[in-house]
């Protein structure tokens, strides 16, 4: 993941960029919580989607 995280997205041309929020049931210290995930989306000039970024968050906060 972390490799994912850091990869060089300089080669990639992207036209818009949408960033939404999105949340997951995750098993957390044998509980299972609702976590808030912000998800960025890159579409390229061709159409095509890439997923920017992944970051768990505090809703959609202005801190956030």
């Amino acid at each position: 993941m972390e490799k994912w995280r850091l990869r060089d997205l300089l080669p990639e041309t992207i036209r818009y960029l949408f960033i939404d929020g999105v949340n997951f049931r995750m098993r957390v210290l044998k509980r299972v919580e609702i976590v808030p995930v912000r998800v960025a989306i890159g579409v390229t000039k061709t159409g095509h989607r890439l997923v920017e970024g992944l970051q768990a968050g505090n809703k959609e906060s202005a801190g956030s």
